[in-house]
C-alpha cells in the first residue's frame, strides 16, 4: 500500500470542506443579523408565544443601537429579551472597529 496516494485525496477533501464552511458562514451571519432584526422589531405570530413570561430569548452580536431602538419602541417585550456579545457603534449606527485590525468592537456584558 503506498501511502503517498492514499492521503492527499483526503486533504483535498477536507480543505474543500473547510473553504465551503467558511463562505457559508459569512452568508450565515448576514443571515443570523436579518433574522435577529426582523425577529426583534417584527415578531410572528410564533414568536410572540415564545416570549411568554417566565420566558427569554437571546439576541446575539445586535449593535446598540438596534437595542435602543427596541427599548423604546418594544417595551411591552423587554422583560423576554436578553442582549450579549452586544456590538459598539459610532454615531452613524454602523459598528464600531479597531483602526488597526478593522475587528468589530463589542461591549463587555461581564457575562
Amino acid at each position: 500500500m503506498n501511502i503517498n496516494n492514499k492521503y492527499p485525496n483526503y486533504i483535498a477533501l477536507a480543505s474543500v470542506a473547510l473553504f465551503l464552511s467558511a463562505s457559508i458562514g459569512v452568508a450565515d451571519d448576514d443571515k443570523i443579523d436579518s433574522y435577529q432584526q426582523n425577529t426583534l422589531f417584527n415578531p410572528s405570530d410564533n414568536q410572540l408565544p415564545v416570549e411568554s413570561p417566565g420566558s427569554v430569548y437571546t439576541y446575539d452580536e445586535m449593535v446598540n443601537k438596534s437595542i435602543g431602538e427596541a427599548m423604546d419602541e418594544q417595551t411591552g417585550r423587554i422583560e423576554s429579551m436578553m442582549f450579549v456579545n452586544k456590538k459598539k457603534t459610532v454615531k452613524d449606527g454602523n459598528p464600531s472597529r479597531k483602526p488597526e485590525t478593522g475587528e468589530i468592537l463589542a461591549d463587555d456584558d461581564d457575562c
